[in-house]
């Protein structure tokens, strides 16, 4: 990864994009453009295929640019809100969430930076996915681009 990127811009959803990216490729997965369907769900989508396993994954910084651009957004903006929203969207439309998208059976997975309000809620909700049958793997980019993954109520 680029070790020349400011300490403030780890948490871009285009540095977490290039990592996940990075990290994908490294463990041989075939990345592939995301279709359509897929970009009605998350804003970013990479598409992944390995064997016979395939995973939408939806990425979320917690700003879309580094700073410095016109895009540029305070770190606590509305980003955070919108994890929190569609965390809370996928509680209470789950269905919506896990099932295929016109037959597609991609897994359907999540990319966040590694933040320890990300981590608390998902282990608040880790309860939840077990009692009600539904699995999450869920990618955290660090700061030096290193990935982490989770599984909340692993198959």
């Amino acid at each position: 990864m680029n070790t020349t990127t400011r300490n403030i811009d780890w948490y871009t959803t285009q540095f977490i994009t290039n990592s996940l990216r990075h990290y994908l490729k490294k463990k041989g997965f075939r990345l592939s453009e995301p279709e359509e369907q897929y970009l009605l769900k998350f804003d970013n989508v990479v598409v992944s295929t390995k064997l016979l396993s395939k995973e939408i994954i939806g990425i979320r910084g917690t700003i879309p640019e580094a700073a410095g651009t016109e895009k540029a957004v305070g770190k606590n903006d509305s980003s955070f809100i919108e994890v929190i929203h569609f965390f809370v969207d996928m509680i209470f439309s789950p269905i919506s969430f896990f099932a295929s998208i016109n037959g597609d059976e991609g897994k359907r997975c999540l990319c966040l930076p590694d933040l320890e309000q990300y981590r608390n809620i998902l282990n608040k909700l880790e309860e939840y996915f077990a009692s009600n049958n539904m699995q999450l793997k869920v990618y955290f980019v660090s700061q030096n681009g290193s990935v982490d993954i989770i599984y909340l109520n692993p198959q």
